[in-house]
Formats: C-alpha cells, sequence, structure tokens
C-alpha cells in the first residue's frame, strides 16, 4: 500500500510521465484483490463458494497481467506501447469472458474435487483437483509471451544505462515465470501445493514498489533542487539564498559563515533582450553563471535572483587588499566580452556590497539593494559600499513619495520658464518648462529630488500630463500677452513616451488650446532613449508625424554614438551643460562642442547649448554655428508671469 501511495504522489509531481505510476497504483489495487480472492478459496469448504473464488481470483490476475504489462510497456517508453496495451487488453477479456462462460471456470474441463492440505505448523487449506482445460494452456503460453516481452523490455533497459531497474524488472519477470511454470505443475496434478500465480505477481509488486520508492525519493530530491536552485542558471535562487542569509542573521559577528554581499546587475540587460531577443538574454546570463561558478572562492555562495540579478556572498578569508579591490577584480573578469550565438556582447555590472553588521537597521539583502541603487543613479558599471546614509535617502525618498501623492491633487505644482534665446539675434525664442514644488510643509523643493520618485511610483504619468497640460495653457497666455511666435519646450519622461495613447493624448491638448504641433517641442533624453530604443524610436516617430518638434536632452552623456543620432526622429539636439561650462579657447570641450554641432547641421537639426552662463561662451558657441542658447546668462527658470516680462524686457531691445 505504502508503494501505491507513493505512486499517486508521483503522478501528481511527475505530471508529464505520470502514466506509469498511475498503473502501478492500479496494479496493487488488482494484487490486493487477487489476494483477497485466493484466501478466501484455499478457506472455503464447499465446492460451489470455491469455485466462485477461482472465478474472481482468473479475472484479478487476467487485469493484474495486463497492468504489470501496461507498467513495463509504459515505465520502459515503448514506441507502440498504447497499440500493445490494447491488443492484451482485448485477448484478456475475452479470457475473463471466457472464465465466467464455464461452467468450471477457466481451469477445467469437468467438475473438480476438493483437497484439503495440511502443512506442518498445523494449518489446512483447501485447493481443486481436476482435468485441466484447453483453454487454460492457451492462457498459460498467453502468460509466457507476455513475460518473454518483458524480458525483452528488460533488456532495452539494460541497454540505456537503466541497470537496477534492468535488476527489478528482470527478476520480477523471472519470478512471474517461475510461478507459472509451478502453477502447470499444480494444475496437472504433478505437484501438491496452494495457488502460487497469485504470489507471483504479488512477488513482482514488491519488486516494483522499490523501482517507484526509488523513483519517489529521486522526485522528492528534484523537487527540491528546483525550489532552491535557477532553472536556467543551474545556480541556487532567491529561495536558498534566503536560507543563507537566515544564518548570517542569526549569527554573531564572530560566528557568521559570510560576512560579505556583493549584488551585481547587468546594466542594460533589457536592451540586450529588446535588440537581440530572449533567447540570446538567457544564454548571456548563462554564461555569466559560468563565470561566477568559476571565480567563487570555497565557502562562498553564488546564487541568480532573478532577472539580471546576481548575488555573491562572500566570507572574509584570502581578502589581503579588501572588499573593494576584490570586486574590482570580479568586476572586471566578469565584463570580458561574451560570444552569445554568434553575437559578441560586451555588458557591464553594477555591484552594491554590504557587510554583515548587528548594528545596521537593515538585513543585508536589502543593504546591498540599497548600495546597487546608490550605484546606478549617476552611470553604470560602478561599485558603491553600503553605508547608513543610503537608509536615510531611502527614508526621505519614501517621505516624498507618500506626499507626492497629495500634491498633485492638491495642485502645489508649478511651472517655471526658462528662455532658449536665438544665437543670433539674441531674441527669446522659445520656452523651457520646468516644473517646481510648493510644498506647505517643506517649502520649494527641486525636481532632482522628487522626479526620481515620481518615476520610481508610477507618478510621473499623471504629472507628465499635468505639466504638458499647464505648459500649453501658459503658452496660449504668452500668445495672448503679444508673442505669437513662441514656442514651448517640454520635458517628458520615458514612462510617459512608453504609453500607447500617448500620442493621441498629446494631439488632443494642442487642439483644445487651439495651438499647432509646430510650436511645441517635446525633450527626451539621450539615457531615456537608449534604455529601450526601438520602442523610443517608433514612439518619437508617430509624435514627429503630426508635426511635433522633438529634441534630444543631455546629448552626449548617454549612451550612443554621435553616429547614432540619425536614426532618431528629431529636430533639436541639446549639448549637456558638462560640455559647455569649460569652453574657453583651445579646450577639449571646444571639439566635443564643435563636432556635435557640425554632425547635427549635416542632419538638418538644430543645436541648442545649455548650460550657458557667460558672455564667452555664448561667443564661442555663436561662432560654432550652434543655433539656441539656454542657460542662467540669460536667466533663471522664471514663474510665468516673470518670464512674460522677461519677453517685454527682450521685445524691447
Amino acid at each position: 500500500m505504502a508503494g501505491a501511495l507513493q505512486a499517486v504522489i508521483l503522478g501528481k509531481m511527475i505530471r508529464q510521465h505520470r502514466q506509469p505510476y498511475g498503473i502501478y497504483f492500479l496494479l496493487c489495487l488488482a494484487t490486493m484483490a487477487l489476494q483477497i480472492c485466493i484466501a478466501n478459496f484455499h478457506n472455503s469448504d464447499n465446492l460451489h463458494d470455491m469455485l466462485l473464488w477461482q472465478s474472481g481470483q482468473n479475472t484479478a490476475a487476467f487485469v493484474a497481467i495486463v497492468l504489470v504489462f501496461s507498467f513495463t510497456a509504459v515505465y520502459s517508453r515503448q514506441r507502440y506501447a498504447k497499440e500493445l496495451v490494447i491488443a492484451l487488453g482485448s485477448i484478456f477479456s475475452v479470457f475473463i469472458l471466457i472464465n465466467f462462460l464455464m461452467p468450471y471456470g477457466i481451469r477445467f474441463a469437468s467438475q473438480p474435487d476438493i483437497t484439503p492440505m495440511h502443512f506442518p505448523w498445523g494449518e489446512q487449506l483447501n485447493q481443486l483437483r481436476g482435468t485441466s482445460s484447453r483453454i487454460s494452456n492457451i492462457v498459460r503460453l498467453a502468460y509466457v509471451v507476455v513475460y518473454a516481452w518483458g524480458f525483452y523490455c528488460t533488456h532495452q533497459l539494460l541497454k540505456n544505462g537503466q541497470r537496477l531497474t534492468a535488476a527489478l524488472f528482470g527478476c520480477g519477470y523471472l519470478i512471474l515465470l517461475t510461478a507459472v511454470f509451478l502453477s502447470g505443475l499444480l494444475e496437472t496434478n504433478r505437484v501438491d501445493f496452494i495457488y502460487v500465480g497469485g504470489y507471483g505477481i504479488l512477488a513482482f509488486n514488491i519488486l516494483m514498489s522499490v523501482m517507484v520508492s526509488r523513483d519517489f525519493y529521486e522526485a522528492l530530491n528534484h523537487m527540491e533542487y528546483m525550489l532552491k536552485h535557477d532553472l536556467l542558471t543551474g545556480l541556487p535562487n532567491r529561495t536558498a539564498t534566503m536560507n543563507e542569509l537566515d544564518r548570517v542573521n542569526a549569527a554573531s559577528l564572530v560566528d557568521t559563515p559570510y560576512e560579505y554581499l556583493l549584488l551585481l546587475n547587468v546594466d542594460r540587460f533589457d536592451v540586450i533582450n529588446d535588440t537581440l531577443g530572449h533567447a540570446t538574454g538567457n544564454e548571456l546570463l548563462k554564461q555569466i553563471a559560468a563565470r561566477l561558478t568559476e571565480v567563487i572562492q570555497s565557502g562562498d555562495f553564488a546564487a541568480r535572483l532573478g532577472g539580471d540579478e546576481f548575488v555573491i556572498l562572500k566570507n572574509d578569508i584570502e581578502l589581503p587588499f579588501g572588499i573593494l579591490s576584490y570586486t574590482e577584480s570580479l568586476q572586471s573578469f566578469l565584463s570580458k566580452p561574451y560570444e552569445v550565438q554568434g553575437h559578441p556582447v560586451n555588458v557591464t555590472f553594477s555591484i552594491g556590497i554590504a557587510r554583515h553588521s548587528q548594528e545596521r537597521s537593515v538585513d543585508l539583502l536589502t543593504a546591498a539593494d540599497l548600495a546597487i541603487r546608490e550605484a546606478k543613479k549617476s552611470s553604470h558599471s560602478r561599485i558603491e559600499l553600503y553605508h547608513d546614509d543610503f537608509h536615510e535617502a531611502i527614508n526621505e525618498r519614501l517621505r516624498i513619495g507618500n506626499k507626492l501623492r497629495h500634491a498633485l491633487l492638491a495642485g502645489e505644482f508649478e511651472l517655471y520658464f526658462q528662455p532658449q534665446v536665438n544665437a543670433v539675434t539674441r531674441q527669446i525664442d522659445c520656452f523651457e518648462a520646468l516644473i517646481r514644488w510648493n510644498s506647505p510643509d517643506d517649502g520649494l523643493i527641486a525636481p532632482n529630488r522628487f522626479i526620481p520618485v515620481a518615476e520610481e511610483m508610477n507618478l510621473i504619468i499623471p504629472i507628465g500630463k499635468w505639466v504638458i497640460e499647464e505648459a500649453c495653457r501658459k503658452l496660449v497666455e504668452f500668445h495672448e500677452a503679444g508673442f505669437p511666435e513662441i514656442r514651448m519646450a517640454i520635458n517628458m519622461a520615458v514612462q510617459q513616451l512608453m504609453q500607447e495613447h500617448f500620442t493621441t493624448e498629446v494631439a488632443q491638448v494642442i487642439e483644445k488650446y487651439r495651438l499647432t504641433p509646430g510650436q511645441i517641442e517635446l525633450e527626451i533624453t539621450e539615457s531615456a532613449v537608449m534604455s529601450e530604443p526601438e520602442k523610443c524610436i517608433r514612439q518619437l516617430g508617430l509624435l514627429k508625424e503630426i508635426g511635433i518638434k522633438l529634441a534630444v536632452d543631455d546629448f552626449g552623456t548617454g549612451y550612443s554614438s554621435l553616429g547614432y543620432v540619425n536614426q532618431l526622429p528629431v529636430d533639436v539636439i541639446k549639448i549637456d551643460r558638462t560640455f559647455v561650462k569649460d569652453l574657453t579657447e583651445g579646450n577639449q570641450s571646444n571639439v566635443i562642442c564643435v563636432t556635435t554641432i557640425h554632425m547635427a547641421k549635416s542632419l538638418g537639426l538644430q543645436t541648442v547649448a545649455e548650460g550657458v552662463e557667460t558672455e564667452l561662451q555664448a561667443e564661442i558657441l555663436g561662432k560654432m554655428g550652434c543655433d539656441i542658447l539656454q542657460g542662467y546668462y540669460f536667466s533663471r527658470p522664471l514663474p510665468a508671469a516673470q518670464a512674460l516680462q522677461l519677453l517685454t524686457l527682450y521685445a524691447n531691445k
């Protein structure tokens, strides 16, 4: 019964190959029914009851033999298993029918006699003796054919290297064959013993229970492995990692099995998936896992948490140059070029490090996660070691995030406007709309404090929608004040751009305020475009089709080459302030700026230089051929009323 129960459980666990275990469960039931019939047969004391139990015994034996055959065929995965089982089942169904139609069952041609048998231990059992029927000889021949086929399957299992399974099947069929031989001697009155055919099936069942038990425990071990390992890379998974971290958190600083946790992210992995496909991405992850396995030392622990996130738990031995030196060498090793499905792939890694400390208020994994977030803030391929300031920064972001939801509803946001001045005429050509947050509790909050939080909380979409609406409304006010030629530049986040109906929504706002699409310029940063280049280019193309001007902000600080910009459907390139602030005669920044300006002109694009703070910078950029200048030299960002005054001032120059 234990084997039957294990077979049922196995059938649930191994859904893709559960048929043999279901058959074995039925075989257990048939064997049990057979033993009940045998016991009642031998203990009956009248011919009628014995013949009745014999018919049941024969029926159970026939069913059991078909199930033995079926179990063997399916377990050994014979090519025509289904057809063979149907054929044998049909033959033995005929035997069962004949068994009930014949007056003395399938064994006897005439009425048998009851013969008592006495055993040395004092037990007495009854047996039937009589003339065997011809059909019983045919049944025994069918048994022999089935068992011969079973030996053939055993040979096939042995050839496939399944030695233990072949041995169990071989012994089982040898016992069955022996039982048939002894039953033949018994039915021809050559030996005086109890019916042994049923015991042969019982012995086979017991041997198969050994195999099913082995499969059961192997399945349990495999399931435990799958629960604790990543199926793609073979590395331990998040569950196994959390188990290890429980050990770390429960240990003292002296007894801790690991002192450091390194959290690794593959930079811009989503771009690899989008451009080269998920199959290439998965193969890359497997190669990264192989390198991790190669590089970790004895006593260390490496795992894949999910996606492109890996973790290393490291003890403090053999770190003569410190954990940072170790991490730098690890980063360098992992960042060597990969060859994936014929594609050369170069990747970098951002790594956050946390050290086990009982004084720290956050757990080891959270600390490393805070460190890697800090590493990714400014650039990629950085290493950051956790310190308590990160936790304070997280608390600050949570506090701002909680207030952000209320701020939009309460109307606490306001737009400021910074002029973009024509480099030749020195007249205002456009305003860039810049959001500010006037918090009742914290005063004026700069965008760099709340925009990243809004992006994390997915509030950037409703905030961005408000910005577009408000910027268009203010632009109408500027036009009505007598400045109809002024345009408006509006920043957009990549989350906004990726919205399916974003173009339609922008067009509706423009139509609502009776503006023309060419009066609106939407800006997106170069790094945002490169996060999902194909999707961004497609969405930008839709905006371009309706006539909206498009600008790439912070150009030169992201990942694209100058040649990549010809694939972007943009009208304006904004040169980042980092290249403008150091402009002097003969400076290296001059080369970058002039190259960008000439490249833009060759593509028919305008250039806007950000961060212009001196007349010298304005003059140099003008000589280079830059079209538009923007910066504190002309004006800081101003509220709408002051921006309108500035327009009047410039118009009167």
